[in-house]
């Protein structure tokens, strides 16, 4: 036999070989982590020339730049007979055009942002000899779909392409191209740092009650994650864990967490709310910086701190009530919060900071007491038309004399509110407000029919209790007084009328009960009490159906009509909305026969 031929069936033999040992692995359920080493071994490894190295303390090689043009990559497990060991800090950074790199199992480190920007890279396999790993390995690597670690690794692990330590109680690495919703393992017990950092497509988290910690950076710019489902075991929420997470719009901590980090929910601007849970007494530095349509904060009086930044910047805030825990304003807490308009600092507060309350164009009146003896020389820079509210004598008035800002003498102010619309048999809530005076407040919550001369006490005539509510059961105009009084005796009354509706009834007809197939079911829109100004929405469904299907167009006609096409029951339906936004629906069964 030939040289030749002896060189083709060797060829064909090894192929045959290969083929049958992934042909055998796939019927036996070899891991993937199995099939990629046995493909690693079997690929050609890339030239020593395309890579720049140098040479290691422990006699090692470490591969500190490729420079080749291959867009398949495997780096040598040897060169110039020592072990290839580490891969260095952006050694392959940039390389756009690779689409696979294949690491020995010599290699034990591989150095943070190494292969940073690999963009054709959409899947890598982990070697059985990498024991420490960091997520920005792959910074900017957005087309990775999935990560395989070997079966040998004796720190990682795998599941569903997601990179867990070997006990899977740690998540350590989610891919970048991850998207969708994802529901944390019951293995959880801590989402590691920088973990699903940058996965843009995620747009729900799911965690249990296993999860005890949300390291730094866990999911920092996750700008496509709307919820997130905080786990009711979590106790950390480390630093920037959630920093520009601009989809989310609402958050809910567990009673028993203990730590919201610095810059944890910074520039997630869609919060509208935050509800300090009782078990935080401290709130870190820029926790909610740039939180530009966070309007309302409730902390509670465990918290004892407040530090630098923590609410600053564009921050939508306009009312936020300080407990009388609080010691400590630090620098710039409220700094540009330009919707903020009133403040009152209670008597525990300490210290007010340097910037605590620059920039705050519309705060008009501050109210700080005896108990502030520290106040920063730049705290009210730029509140332009500003008046502190405070005790003859005090300190708070040496300061805005000191930097020429109007004073007043604590005069009682009642910012109380109602809710807008009424209907009868339906509650109307009074909501007691009192800044400045002399604290603590008491309040008087009445109401009355407005033809009526006397009043009806809500609760106590001065009591603690700041809410209160009445049911109307005319439709007339009623007048509600609501009284605040401060420690010294001193009142302020404010009143509202609220215009009680009747309740909105819909008085929808249909045409008939009973029609043939083809013939026409027609509604017509009718309504009664609400607001007038009223619109309709029609529907139908077979009865045996559960999905309502639309006639016409929502709430742009007063009436509507279909055809039914078969010989059954089917249900229609009215909704009809009046000019406040109270809704109400009217159902009808219709026979259709043949």
């Amino acid at each position: 036999m030939n040289k030749s031929l002896k060189k083709i069936l060797s060829v064909s033999l090894c192929a045959a070989m290969l083929c049958s040992t992934a042909a055998f692995a796939e019927i036996v359920g070899f891991a993937g982590s199995s099939i990629a080493a046995i493909t690693a071994n079997a690929a050609e490894e890339t030239p020593v020339s395309s890579f720049e190295y140098e040479n290691t303390d422990d006699g090692g090689i470490k591969i500190t730049k490729f420079v080749g043009s291959e867009t398949e990559v495997v780096i040598p497990s040897e060169i110039n007979g020592k072990p290839v060991t580490s891969i260095k800090w952006r050694a392959f950074s940039g390389c756009k055009d690779i689409t696979s790199i294949i690491v020995p199992e010599t290699v034990t480190n591989i150095d943070y942002y190494a292969f940073e920007g690999c963009t054709g890279l959409t899947s890598f396999d982990i070697p059985a000899g990498i024991t420490k790993f960091d997520p920005m390995v792959f910074s900017c690597c957005n087309g990775i779909t999935s990560y395989t670690v070997n079966e040998n690794n004796p720190s990682y692990c795998s599941v569903d392409g997601v990179v867990f330590s070997k006990d899977k109680s740690v998540i350590v690495m989610c891919p970048l191209a991850r998207s969708g919703a994802y529901t944390i393992p019951d293995t959880v017990e801590t989402i590691g740092y920088d973990s699903f950092a940058y996965c843009r497509g995620l747009t729900s988290i799911t965690m249990g009650d296993s999860v005890k910690k949300i390291s730094q950076n866990a999911f920092s710019n996750c700008k496509g994650l709307t919820s997130i489902n905080i786990g009711n075991s979590v106790e950390t929420i480390g630093m920037s864990a959630f920093e520009n997470c601009i989809g989310l719009t609402s958050v809910t901590f567990p009673k028993g967490i203990t730590e919201i980090g610095s810059y944890a929910f910074s520039y997630c601007e869609g919060i509208t709310s935050i509800d300090i849970p009782r078990s935080i007494t401290n709130i870190e530095s820029h926790a909610f910086y740039h939180c530009s349509e966070l309007k309302s904060v409730n902390i509670p009086d465990s918290v004892t701190s407040i530090e630098e930044y923590a609410f600053c910047s564009d921050i939508g805030l306009t009312d936020i009530t300080i407990p009388n825990s609080i010691t400590k304003i630090g620098t710039s807490v409220f700094r540009n919060c330009p919707s903020l308009t009133k403040m009152d600092i209670p008597e525990s507060v300490k210290e007010i900071g340097h910037f605590a309350f620059y920039d705050c164009l519309r705060l008009t009146d501050i109210k700080i007491t005896d108990g502030t003896r520290i106040i920063g020389a730049n705290a009210f820079i730029n509140c332009q038309d500003l008046t502190i509210h405070g005790k003859k004598g005090s300190y708070a008035e040496y300061y805005a004399g000191n930097y020429s800002i109007k004073f007043d003498a604590l005069a009682l102010s009642n910012e109380s509110t109602i809710t807008t619309t009424a209907t009868v048999g339906e509650p109307v809530t009074l909501n007691a407000k009192a800044y400045f005076g002399e604290g603590s407040y008491t309040y008087a919550l009445m109401y009355k029919k407005s033809t009526n001369t006397t009043w009806t006490k809500i609760g106590k005539k001065y009591g603690e209790n700041s809410t209160g509510s009445f049911t109307p059961k005319s439709a007339v105009k009623y007048d509600i007084m609501i009284n605040v009084k401060d420690s010294t005796g001193k009142v302020k009354s404010k009143t509202f009328t609220v215009d009680v509706k009747a309740p909105l009834k819909n008085k929808t007809t249909v045409n008939a009960e009973t029609v043939k197939v083809g013939e026409k079911i027609v509604l017509k829109g009718s309504a009664s009490g609400g607001t007038a100004g009223y619109k309709y929405a029609f529907y139908y469904k077979k009865s045996k159906n559960s999905d309502w299907l639309e006639i016409k167009e929502s709430y742009t006609t007063k009436s509507a009509a279909f055809k039914p096409g078969s010989a059954t029951s089917y249900d229609v339906k009215s909704v009809v909305k009046d000019a406040d936004g109270r809704m109400t629906e009217k159902v009808f069964t219709v026979k259709v026969t043949k």
